[in-house]
This record gives structure tokens, sequence and C-alpha cells, in this order.
């Protein structure tokens, strides 16, 4: 008989967070960061996190750490502190997560870059077709890259083909109820 065989991964994943002002509008901003402090709930201590934050340029607002229950509430506090800014430079929060992620010894884990947005870049890389290279780099060193396109207005058609070319997954948060089965997918998929 044969017995089906499935390893468990540890997850690192890396959340790139919109907070240009567009996200002020219809609760974006307070869904995106109730999505976050979700996903930190979600997390073991064997997992890793990193939080990149964009608006006219991106930055690293915490590198890689274990979810552990302290580190926990440190990401907690650092998502908290975020304050929205001006202008949305997609292609640097992505680029900066491609940073975080190659720096990251993969064996036995899975890396995903998660990003969160409106998708209205007007700053930075602005092409589409050279964002969805972007993200298909990513995905080429091995990281899955998923999409959550948050409230209604946001450009559909590039942040389902930014998850299309980064091998990942697209959601769109309307409403906060639907986050807990976007979030647990996610991290499904990437302990699988």
């Amino acid at each position: 008989k044969s017995v089906a065989f499935q390893m468990v991964l540890k997850p690192d994943m890396v959340v790139v967070l919109d907070r240009s002002p567009s996200m002020q509008s219809d609760q974006k901003w307070e869904f995106a960061v109730q999505a976050v402090h979700d996903l930190i709930n979600r997390l073991t201590a064997h997992d890793r996190l990193a939080l990149v934050a964009f608006d006219q340029s991106a930055n690293v607002i915490a590198d890689w750490q274990y979810t552990t229950s302290e580190n926990k509430q440190n990401l907690r506090n650092v998502l908290n502190a975020i304050e929205l800014g001006s202008a949305t430079n997609i292609g640097e929060g992505l680029q900066m997560a491609q940073q975080l992620v190659s720096k990251l010894n993969a064996s036995g884990r899975s890396q995903r870059v998660l990003l969160l947005s409106d998708g209205e870049a007007n700053m930075g890389i602005t092409d589409p077709a050279a964002l969805n290279q972007l993200s298909q780099s990513i995905a080429n060193q091995g990281t899955v890259v998923s999409t959550i396109g948050m409230g209604l207005g946001f450009n559909e058609t590039l942040m389902s083909s930014l998850a299309d070319y980064g091998m990942g997954r697209f959601s769109y948060l309307e409403h906060l109820n639907l986050l807990t089965d976007i979030l647990e997918n996610e991290l499904k998929d990437s302990r699988e």
C-alpha cells in the first residue's frame, strides 16, 4: 500500500502594505490593518513575518521575526504606528519584499509575499507589464506573490495579473467578514 505523505512547511511571509492616501476612503486602511492583525494572530512561533509599507517610497517597518508571543506584540505595535503618506509606489514595495526574501535560508520553509493595496500605481514603476515582470521574478526565486485588492475602487486588472505572474492567489476585500477565509487559504497554501 502506498501512503500519501504531505510535508508541512513553515511559512515566511512578507506583508506589503499600501499606506497611500487613497487607502483612506471606504475604510480600506482599517480593513488592511485588521487583515494584518488577523494574520499575526494566526501565525505560530515557528513562522516568520516581515512588514513593508509603501506610499511614495517603501520601507521595511519590521524585519524578519519569528512570531513568538512577544514578537507578535511588537509587530502589532509597529502596525498600529503606521501613518498614511502620499502616492503609491507598488514597485518599490515589491522590490523591498524581494530583498527580504532573498536573504533567507529557505530550507524546509515556504516564502510568500502578500500585497494589500487598491492597486493604483502612480509612482516609481507604473507600467503594468514591468510590475508583472517584477512579480514573476519574485516567483522565479521560489516565492509566491498573492494580492488582496482593497475596497471597491481598486485596480482589479493589475492586482489579479500580479498574482497570476507571481503564481499566487488574487482576492479582494470589500467586507471584513471575508477576511478569515482569505487569510486561512493563504496560510494553508503556504504550509503545504
